[in-house]
Formats: structure tokens, C-alpha cells, sequence
């Protein structure tokens, strides 16, 4: 199930990061975020929107395994039962 929740999470965010990111670094060349997805679309293809997907979804596995870890530690610490 952990894999499949990184794989889902990854594939939908995945665009907005980018549109973000393209935004960020060429602030000139966009006018707003549906101009930059219509840009990147028209010159990259779809494909486009999915650049830097392996690096992100590496990145998740390892960022979701600490965040899990540390909430379980603090919940034991802190003496809250399951919820």
C-alpha cells in the first residue's frame, strides 16, 4: 500500500510542481499559472508536466518513512493512545 500511495501522490502533484517551479525560475516568461501549463504543453508535450518525476517520487519514500516515525515517537512520548 506504501508504494501505491507514493506512485498516486507523486503522478497528481507532479504538474503542479512543475508549473510552480517553471514560474518561480522564469518569472518573465508566464503570465499566470494557465499560461505557463498551456507553454509547457504546446512545446514539451504532456510529458513535459512530468519532468523531475523520479527524483520527487525518491524523495517521497524516505520523507513519508521519517514523518511516520517521528509522529509514532511522539505519540508514545506524549502517552496518546490509538486513535
Amino acid at each position: 500500500m506504501f508504494c501505491l500511495e507514493q506512485l498516486v501522490t507523486t503522478t497528481v502533484t507532479q504538474p503542479v510542481d512543475m508549473i510552480k517551479t517553471r514560474m518561480m525560475n522564469y518569472k518573465d516568461l508566464y503570465q499566470g499559472p494557465l499560461d505557463c501549463l498551456r507553454k509547457i504543453v504546446r512545446s514539451e508535450g504532456l510529458k513535459g508536466l512530468y519532468k523531475g518525476w523520479v527524483p520527487n517520487y525518491a524523495r517521497l519514500g524516505p520523507h513519508t518513512l521519517l514523518t511516520l516515525t517521528v509522529y509514532e515517537q511522539l505519540r508514545s512520548f506524549v502517552g496518546w493512545k490509538n486513535l
